[in-house]
């Protein structure tokens, strides 16, 4: 499971901390940080030719 280190403090212990403390890091994401970067389709029609 990915790790993402937000804080400097979140860095120091993910580098410095006995592996007992870092693993507990490793966890889902809340949702409410997630972000969908699907592109959507609404422009598909305004841009048919690029030359």
């Amino acid at each position: 499971m990915p790790v993402i280190l937000r804080t400097i403090e979140e860095i120091d212990a993910w580098l410095r901390a006995p592996w007992d403390e870092a693993k507990e890091m490793q966890k889902p994401s809340p949702d409410a940080d997630l972000i969908d970067l699907t592109p959507s389709n609404d422009n598909e029609e305004a841009q048919t030719c690029l030359f």
